[in-house]
């Protein structure tokens, strides 16, 4: 089983943080003195703008060229610098950002958006011009304060910043929040999510209590699935309680917790909770059709209390939620089975359950003239690499049962690809001049769905199914396949050898075994896999347990009579 790589803060999260309620940023306007308290938190240093005039002060008599500008916010977050500013350079756009002390160029990571109150104060159009700009940088190790240098042609601009400001009730923090999200998840500022949540959670009264859901998803049959962190740095949590067609369900009566170690970069009061901060739930409900906006009340075991709002999303990407699922299985860590059998299995069977293949809209393209009695047809899945099509094709160009006896049907189970998918193909059938018919059916059924999808529009008596990585070494490949199947007594499914580049084994046979490391649970196997190929080729087929679909032939009778691949193995 692959590794599966860290999971990054979430898109869900962040429009979770966005749904707060924020004021206007009235310490923008012109009779507020923009000077502020200092303030240093063990949460984050907080840091403002030295300058002494508010921007309806500054000079806003700029000839054009001419750069004027300035921070009016700038807080140090976990290891990250976050300024909030505006430039008003529309004339002559800023070619460079510096830090003081710092020779790198920041430009490329300079954001600009609309900041209205500064167009209406320096007179500037606001439908042509965003003065507002956002930074997201790096930390230095330790900084007190320094500096930031603009520069455009017409010159310089040296902005000061110092620690000096309460970030909850900083106005240019919270008209901005959405704008700073937004950035910190496109420039993979991940590490931001857990921090400025705490600053986010709506709620009418203080408490110790932090939580943010990743993921809410509403699975066929009502079944409610959600995933996410909640902890309380005094107490227990004890209930994470919602109200659906009136009745009340309790996410956390029976979680999955698992461990959010993410979290203790954000949250210097979480400590040894982090091992089970996380938590994924899968309920029943009786909702037949979910609500689209969801109150979760969070409550700890001191009476502490959270309101918690999330909005579930209708499962209509079971490719989005089988990548979200998964990533939370870790075959290395102790409570593997635990969490398949308890909350992940039922998941993922409601999940990935067979979709509603009424909404199909079944698009097929011819390439070339296809043999009208072929006696195999291949089926080959595309997902991804679109451009697999290609060099099989230069494999499969020198050799004669692709003219006369096969048809090959490529079938794409990538519906974003679609139009480029058919533009390919028309693009490379001239090249290699070997017939094929394209397949798109506009929406995604993972690898089984596709196989059965093209099984179903095959024409032969006989389906080679084949992985588009997969290369033939020799001509008359599938004519010797089909030789040996039909040559052999009462045969469900017969596959050749698969070598790795290097000339070692990939498949030989499987054989299924129990994993004594996740309590027994079974589990297959390919003996020899990475192994020399010493061996020399037997003069008759060998019986083994199973056969790998990446080049697996079977009578299409014998498909049909087992339902073909089972969907749910997505």
């Amino acid at each position: 089983m692959a590794r599966m790589k860290p999971r990054k803060a979430p898109p869900s999260l962040m429009k979770n943080l966005l749904a707060r309620t924020v004021n206007p940023p009235s310490a923008l306007s012109p009779e507020v003195d923009d000077e502020v308290a200092s303030i240093v938190s063990n949460e984050a240093q907080i840091t403002s703008d030295v300058s002494s005039k508010s921007p309806s002060e500054a000079n806003v008599s700029v000839k054009p060229g001419g750069l004027n500008a300035a921070i009016d916010l700038a807080c140090k977050i976990s290891d990250t610098l976050i300024f909030f500013g505006w430039a008003q350079d529309q004339d002559d756009p800023i070619k460079s950002v510096h830090l003081g002390g710092q020779e790198k160029d920041f430009i490329s990571k300079l954001h600009r958006y609309e900041r209205p109150e500064i167009n209406v104060k320096l007179g500037v159009d606001s439908d042509d011009h965003q003065l507002g700009f956002l930074l997201l940088v790096d930390a230095p190790k330790s900084t007190q304060g320094g500096t930031i240098t603009l520069e455009n042609g017409a010159g310089t601009k040296v902005l000061s910043y110092q620690l000096s400001q309460e970030l909850k009730a900083n106005p240019t923090f919270n008209s901005y929040f959405g704008e700073m999200l937004s950035v910190a998840e496109s420039q993979g500022y991940d590490g931001l999510y857990s921090l400025l949540s705490k600053y986010a959670v709506p709620g009418q009264k203080e408490t110790a209590i932090r939580a943010a859901f990743d993921y809410c998803y509403w699975l066929p049959g009502g079944v409610l699935f959600s995933s996410g962190w909640v902890f309380s740095g005094t107490a227990d949590i004890v209930s994470m309680q919602t109200t659906i067609g009136g009745t009340k369900y309790d996410l956390y009566a029976a979680p999955t917790l698992i461990a959010r170690e993410d979290l203790k970069h954000g949250f210097t009061e979480i400590g040894n909770k982090a091992k089970t901060a996380g938590f994924i739930s899968c309920i029943q409900t009786s909702a037949e059709d979910g609500p689209t906006k969801i109150s979760v009340k969070v409550t700890a075991s001191n009476k502490d209390t959270l309101i918690v709002e999330v909005a579930p999303k209708k499962l209509d990407d079971r490719q989005e939620f089988s990548r979200i699922a998964l990533s939370y299985l870790d075959i290395s860590k102790d409570g593997f089975k635990k969490m398949l059998d308890e909350h992940m299995g039922e998941a993922l069977q409601m999940g990935l359950a067979y979709p509603d293949k009424s909404q199909f809209l079944l698009k097929q393209q011819r390439f070339g003239t296809l043999p009208t009695n072929p006696k195999v047809s291949v089926i080959v899945p595309l997902y991804g690499r679109i451009d697999f099509l290609k060099y099989q094709l230069s494999q499969f160009a020198d050799d004669p049962d692709f003219k006369k006896d096969i048809e090959l049907i490529y079938v794409l189970d990538d519906p974003k690809h679609e139009n480029l998918f058919f533009r390919y193909c028309a693009d490379q059938a001239p090249i290699f001049q070997v017939p094929f018919k394209a397949i798109t059916y506009g929406m995604n059924l993972g690898y089984a769905g596709a196989n059965n999808v093209a099984a179903g529009l095959a024409t032969a008596k006989h389906l080679l199914l084949l992985n588009s990585d997969v290369l033939p070494d020799s001509k008359g490949w599938v004519s010797k396949l089909l030789s040996e199947y039909t040559a052999l007594k009462n045969a469900g499914a017969i596959a050749p050898k698969l070598l790795y580049e290097d000339g070692s084994i990939q498949h030989a046979g499987m054989v299924f075994e129990r994993f004594a490391a996740i309590d027994g649970m079974w589990s297959n196997a390919h003996p020899g896999k990475g192994m020399p190929d010493t061996e020399p080729v037997k003069p008759q087929p060998i019986e083994v347990p199973a056969v790998t679909a990446a080049c697996l032939l079977i009578s299409k009778a014998l498909y049909e009579q087992v339902g073909g691949l089972d969907e749910q193995y997505f």
